[in-house]
């Protein structure tokens, strides 16, 4: 269990606030956010990488700053985002590393550190790497026998930075499948920083999310968009949502965004062309004033998130790609209140209109039926949800 008790993080100046915040056994935390925005910070404070210059943290009802380095390595076990290895060692004694804290650093293993080890490597299918140096192992392996390491050391708390970057996808789903596992089994607190926010939610992860501090105000309209793969097979879709009191302008823009989505829905049926899905998009949002957005469009998906074909939500009747049974596709129009201009922020990745005006999207994952279309992600409240 980790406790934060009102924490500012940082060097001479703060970098991150905490507020009062427990973080339970048994579970597995996503700490996800954009590049360069804390993540691994937050994990360094955990660890005393990183000066607390508030606030209190707690390991284990025990107060981070009273922890002995010595009783340090026995509370948590961390894996940084870069494989640190040690040249011309065994996989094997590179694991065994793991049990120093618990062999007072004399590196004799008795018969319970041997079997703590035979487990882990066992779990994570290792065992034919054991006698192989670490320098002579992919990078993908390197990481799990870092991650190996850290589940050998048999902490309390495990912290993993990028435990998945090296890893396929199928490995990928392994590992927090594993990690999942062991929390719940050993009464573990797992944190692990990750960019695979579609694997963490299939499993349940509870999320972090660290963020510049923006806070949502009355009036505000927000777009939130899931992705979720289950059986190999990925789905998407967004909805927008409102926060208070909304402006009418602001609610007349997400009505008509979510109509110009169902007037595509109701297109979709074997011989229509993705140019009328466009056309009739770009028609009912310009006659009620709007844009369409050019920049970005809905997308093939199945078995990879994005695939072939492109569907643009503007366009040209009778042009483009000929729908058959069986494909398996996006809407996603993005409507905006002024210009269909957008523009890329400096963080690389937030996008915004170019006049700053509103702009509102609602998706639906969707199939070609033989007569029509079957929307995949349809909500209860839908008509096209199944009864």
């Amino acid at each position: 269990m980790i406790r934060f008790e009102e924490i500012e993080i940082g060097y001479s100046k703060p970098l991150l606030f905490i507020p009062s915040l427990t973080l339970d056994a048994g579970k597995v935390y996503a700490l996800v956010g954009l590049n360069g925005i804390g993540k691994s910070t937050f994990l360094n404070s955990i660890t005393g990488q990183t000066s607390l210059l508030s606030g209190k943290l707690f390991l284990n009802q025990q107060e981070l700053q009273k922890i002995s380095k010595v009783n340090l390595p026995k509370l948590i076990a961390y894996v940084d985002s870069s494989f640190v290895g040690v040249e011309y060692l065994t996989v094997f004694d590179y694991l065994a590393l793991g049990r120093s804290p618990h062999t007072n650093n004399m590196g004799k293993l008795n018969t319970e550190d041997k079997q703590v080890i035979q487990e882990v490597v066992r779990e994570l299918n290792l065992v034919h790497l054991i006698e192989k140096d670490t320098s002579e192992i992919s990078d993908g392996e390197r990481q799990l026998c870092a991650v190996a390491r850290a589940i050998i050391q048999s902490t309390p708390i495990i912290l993993l930075d990028e435990p998945t970057a090296f890893l396929d996808y199928l490995n990928r789903q392994k590992l927090i499948e594993l990690l999942v596992l062991i929390a719940e089994k050993q009464q573990k607190t797992i944190i692990l920083s990750s960019h695979d926010i579609d694997i963490c939610i299939n499993n349940a992860l509870e999320f972090l999310i660290v963020s510049e501090k923006k806070i949502l105000k009355n009036g505000d309209i927000i777009n939130i968009d899931v992705t979720v793969i289950k059986d190999g097979w990925y789905g998407d879709t967004s909805k927008m949502y409102t926060v208070g009191d909304v402006a009418p302008h602001a609610q007349r823009l997400i009505d008509i965004s979510q109509e110009c989505l169902y007037k595509a829905i109701d297109m979709v049926k074997p011989g229509i062309r993705l140019g009328d899905i466009g056309h009739v998009i770009q028609t009912h949002a310009e006659a009620n004033y709007y844009s369409v957005v050019r920049d970005y469009c809905g997308h093939g998906i199945g078995m990879e998130f994005h695939e072939e074909p492109q569907v643009l939500h503007y366009g040209k009747p009778d042009t483009g790609l000929v729908l058959e049974e069986g494909m398996t596709f996006t809407i996603e129009p993005m409507v905006n209140a002024g210009k269909y201009s957008t523009k890329i922020k400096s963080d690389g990745w937030t996008v915004e209109t170019r006049d700053g005006r509103l702009s509102s999207q609602w998706e639906h994952t969707m199939v070609v039926t033989s007569n029509g279309v079957e929307v995949l992600t349809a909500r209860n409240e839908e008509p096209y949800k199944k009864k």
